[in-house]
Parts: structure tokens; C-alpha cells; sequence
């Protein structure tokens, strides 16, 4: 029969096809311009038959889906080329084994993997002549342990995922036979499905045989869900048949140093929980200036804040919305108090550098102001708190993490401060304030099953500072702020416990920081009043990046 040629430049997404090559020396050239979809099985039943799909070409994207088969000595040649390129299914090659063929170079299943494409799916033992691979993926992980038996392996830089049964050693993983030559550096990723997460008996597991060993296999480090696992590899003779070299895993360690995904998400979902929690209040924030004399006694107040703070690797974007209502209960020639209820909304949105959440936080506050005809001032605060978390974050390998609690607390706030003129505009008003606070811990389970315990945090936050304020008139204030802030308390920390795993981490937040901003409050009418400042802070591990505040005052 007279040898014939077949072109395919493009196949349809949504035509499936599938490549077969019986005839005496048939030829099948499947290639494409820009982008070869390819469903179906591809399979050579004739010693004389080639099929070749796809091309080196790096701006390729070709997707195969399908088992690539050669059942005599024909010839399958497949190029998987780019990051946008992929080969899902399996091979199965009559004679990888045949070192005759495989030195001719024009025999069996060739398979060329370079620049971020991947192989994966595999669903049982795969044979195939030759592999070469470059900074490429084969992943073999799956529900059950499998063997990729190869011819030969060549390329460079490329990374085998496997599963490990890092519990035992002997028939726990996937593993990689090789029946000529391997040439390269590769890698190999092992994934512990040890029920437990379980890693002290895998040391001696043997993961690649080699007949002639012209390269190297090394292990990458493993995000586990409390630490990063250090696999070591080292070569022994093989005492598998047909084989002299093997690659055996030598030890397992934990890499404490460097946090997983998970540990990183619920440590900053807590710490940004305290420091939602503790953040500082001002009377002059809260309700403006309230010696822009009024002859009502009764007030109704609202007010929205927002603000970024942030961290090593994580930060925080809110809005609180705040309604609250007062009332002067005395007012005599040396003192007027008022006294009053607040009720608070904060909407939160957190990030972090593998996904983001929300921190929601609901509060209700009681109130008491005594302002003094010499400029004396005293605001006390009780504060009832309960706020709602969630993360979402991916980790190394895209596996999502979610986890979810919520934190009840209450805070005594005093602050304490003076206006004094110095000349008919100018004044300084130096202030104090002490918070006291309990925050609730809370205990939860992520998704992928880390029981964390947070402790209760207290907290002593102290604040000394001035605002430097010009009066354009009666009804007018502008002023600058100045404040210092040391946290005295602000111990907590939280356990996370994982089978036979356990680690616990310890904040211990004794920061020091330096806020300033600037600010106005003015009478809009008889009755109302307008307030509003800005602020950022320097120094401390968790950083104001902005923060504006801005309020109305109707009293009646």
C-alpha cells in the first residue's frame, strides 16, 4: 500500500478525535498554527506506521486528552510544549524496554514535555520509550500508587509528583523505573497521604531505579498543613532485577522556620482580630468638639471611619459605621455631662499573601463625658464587642484552606484631657488615656483538619499625646495631633494541633508607636455639627498605613 500523509492544522474543542494508524506504513501528521485540541485515544498497531502530533513549536498550545498507545514498533511522537499545554492519560508502549528501537530513534512513544506544560492524570502503570522533559510537570499523583516505566529519561529541570505513604517504607509510593539511560537534574515532589501525617518510617523508601545513571533526582521541600517537609534523597545499588542505581528517600525533616500557608492564615486572622479589637477611641474622634455651645441637652450622632493597617504578609481594609445618641444629665456652672449609648458596624476585608477574609465586628458602647469650665475633660467608655472571621487562602500547590470563628470581648476606656488657650486662637490640649480589654479566644477547625485553640488576650493600652488646635472662631476648630502608644499587655498566642503534630505561636505585642494626623470640627448650623481628622502611625509590628473619621452631631 502507497504510503500516505495526513495534515490536521486545527481540530475543533468539540470534536473529539481519535488517532488510529493500522495501515502498512501510514503516515499521520497531526500539527496545528496556534492551538491542537486532540480527544480521543491514539493508537499504532503496525510496526511500520508513525504519528506524529503536534510540533516544537513554543507558541503551540496543544491539549491532548487521551491514551497514547503502541501496541508493535511503530513510531508516536507528541509535543507538549508550553505553560498553556497539556497531555492527560496515559501511555502504553509494547516495547520500551527494546534498547534496539530506542537507539534507532524512530520507534515506540517519544514524548517531549518543555516550559510549564504538564502531564497528569494518570489512572494506572504507564509505559513509554522515551521522556524528555525540561522545566516541565508529570504528575502521577492519584488515589492509588503506580509505576511510569521508562526507556529513557533526559531533559532538565523538570519535577515529578508523587505520592508517598510516609508512614512506611516498603510499597508506599509512586515510583519511576527507567531501563536505559537517565540524563538531567530532576525533581521529584512527594505528597504524604499518610491518614496521620505521619512521616517517621518513610526514610529507606526507594522511588527511582536506574539502569545507567548519567544524572541526578533531588527532593523538594513539601508544604504539609503545620510544616514544611525537607525530603533527602541518596543513590544505594539497586536490588531490583535489570536495574543498578537506586534513588531511596533518606530522611524526612520538619523545617520550622518557614510557616506553611495554613499556620501564616490562622496567626494573621487572630492578630488582626486584636488589633481590630484594641484599636483606640477618642472622644474628639467620636463626637467632635462638644464645647461648641448648644442649648439642647438631647443629641443624636453619626459617624464612618475607614482605614488600612497592615503587617508582614498581611493587611486589613475596614469601614465602621457608628449611630449613637446622648443626653446632658447635669449642667451646672463647673460641669456639663453627658451621657449616652453607641452602636458600631465595622465591615473588614483582610489579604494575605495566598487568598484573603473578612473580619465583621458588631458593638454596642456606654458612654460617660464630664467636660469642666476650665477645659478639664473625662470620657469613660464601656465597650461590649463580638466579631466574626473567615479566611480563604490556597497554598503552594492551589489546595484551598478555609477556616472560620468569631471572638467576644469587652474594653474600660479613661481618657483625660485639658485645653489651654494661649492667646485668643492658639491652644494646646495635652491627653491621657488608659484602655483596659478581654477578647475572648476562640477554638475552630480548618478545612484541611487543624484544630486551633486561641487563647484569651488581654490587653493595657496606654496613649499620651496633644492636639495643637486654632480656633478661626467660636464655631471653627482646626487642629494637629500628636500621639505615642505602648501596648503593656497584649499576650495571646494560639495552638494548632494536626494528628501526632502540634505547634503553638506566641505574639507578644509589647509595641510602641507613634500616631499623628490632623483634624476639624465646625457648627454647619444652630444645631449641627461637622467633625472630621486623618491619621497614619510609625513604628510597631502592625502599621496604620491611613485612617479618616468622619461625623455628624444634631443635638435637639
Amino acid at each position: 500500500m502507497s504510503s500516505s500523509i495526513i495534515n490536521i492544522e486545527t481540530v475543533a474543542d468539540d470534536e473529539p478525535a481519535v488517532v488510529i494508524a493500522s495501515a502498512n506504513n501510514s503516515n499521520v501528521n497531526l500539527q496545528a498554527i496556534q492551538k491542537l485540541t486532540l480527544k480521543g485515544d491514539s493508537v499504532i498497531d503496525n510496526d511500520n506506521s508513525k504519528v506524529i502530533i503536534g510540533n516544537n513549536s513554543s507558541t503551540l498550545q496543544t491539549e491532548l486528552e487521551g491514551n497514547i498507545i503502541n501496541k508493535n514498533n511503530g513510531y508516536i511522537a507528541a509535543f507538549v510544549n508550553n505553560a498553556g499545554s497539556s497531555f492527560t492519560g496515559n501511555t502504553t508502549d509494547a516495547h520500551w524496554q527494546d534498547v534496539t528501537t530506542r537507539d534507532a530513534g524512530n520507534k515506540g512513544i517519544h514524548l517531549t514535555l518543555n516550559d510549564g506544560s504538564v502531564w497528569n492524570d494518570f489512572d494506572y502503570d504507564s509505559t513509554i520509550q522515551v521522556l524528555d522533559t525540561s522545566k516541565a510537570k508529570v504528575d502521577m499523583q492519584d488515589d492509588k500508587f503506580k509505576g511510569l516505566f521508562i526507556g529513557t529519561l533526559k531533559g532538565d529541570k523538570s519535577t515529578f509528583n508523587m505520592d508517598i505513604d510516609a508512614g512506611t517504607n516498603t510499597n508506599n509510593s509512586d515510583r519511576l523505573y527507567i531501563a536505559g539511560t537517565h540524563t538531567g537534574n530532576h525533581y521529584i515532589t512527594l505528597n504524604n497521604v499518610n491518614a496521620d501525617g505521619n512521616t517517621d518510617g518513610a526514610a529507606g523508601a526507594v522511588l527511582v531505579s536506574v539502569k545507567d545513571e548519567q544524572g541526578n533526582f533531588f527532593a523538594n521541600d513539601k508544604e504539609g498543613s503545620l510544616y514544611w517537609n525537607k525530603y533527602t534523597l541518596d543513590m544505594q545499588d539497586s536490588a531490583t532485577d535489570g536495574y543498578t542505581k537506586d534513588w531511596y528517600l533518606k530522611k524526612v525533616e520538619f523545617i520550622p522556620s518557614k510557616p506553611t500557608t495554613s499556620v501564616d492564615a490562622v496567626d494573621a486572622t487572630q492578630r488582626l482580630a486584636f488589633a481590630n479589637w484594641v484599636e483606640d477611641d477618642k472622644l474628639m474622634q467620636r463626637m467632635g468638639d462638644l464645647r461648641h455651645e448648644t442649648n439642647n441637652e438631647e443629641g443624636v450622632w453619626v459617624r464612618v471611619k475607614g482605614g488600612k493597617y497592615s503587617g508582614d504578609g498581611f493587611s486589613n481594609r475596614h469601614t465602621m459605621y457608628q449611630l449613637g445618641y446622648d443626653d446632658v444629665v447635669k449642667n451646672t456652672e463647673k460641669l456639663k455631662r453627658y451621657q449616652g449609648v453607641a452602636f458600631a458596624y465595622d465591615d473588614g476585608k483582610n489579604s494575605f499573601n495566598r487568598g484573603s477574609g473578612k473580619l465583621k465586628a458588631k458593638s454596642i458602647g456606654f458612654y460617660n463625658t464630664d467636660l469642666r469650665n476650665k477645659g478639664h475633660y473625662l470620657d469613660l467608655v464601656f465597650k461590649i464587642y463580638d466579631a466574626d472571621s473567615d479566611f480563604t487562602v490556597f497554598d503552594s500547590e492551589g489546595k484551598k484552606i478555609t477556616g472560620a470563628f468569631d471572638n467576644t470581648g469587652i474594653s474600660l476606656s479613661a481618657e483625660y484631657g485639658r485645653k489651654k488657650y494661649l492667646d485668643e486662637h492658639w491652644s494646646i490640649e495635652p491627653q491621657a488615656q488608659l484602655t483596659l480589654g478581654y477578647l475572648g479566644g476562640a477554638r475552630y477547625t480548618t478545612s484541611n483538619g487543624i484544630h486551633v485553640s486561641q487563647s484569651d488576650p488581654n490587653s493595657v493600652l496606654g496613649r499620651i499625646g496633644c492636639n495643637f488646635m486654632y480656633d478661626m472662631d467660636e464655631n471653627n476648630t482646626v487642629y494637629l495631633k500628636a500621639n505615642w502608644l505602648h501596648q503593656f499587655a497584649g499576650n495571646y498566642g494560639v495552638t494548632l494541633t494536626n494528628g501526632n503534630d502540634s505547634l503553638r505561636i506566641d505574639n507578644h505585642d509589647h509595641d510602641t508607636w507613634f500616631e499623628y494626623g490632623f483634624g476639624f470640627a465646625c457648627m454647619t448650623g444652630k444645631n449641627n455639627h461637622l467633625y472630621a481628622d486623618v491619621e497614619r502611625s510609625t513604628g510597631g509590628s502592625l502599621r496604620k498605613n491611613w485612617q479618616w473619621n468622619a461625623g455628624m452631631f444634631w443635638t435637639f
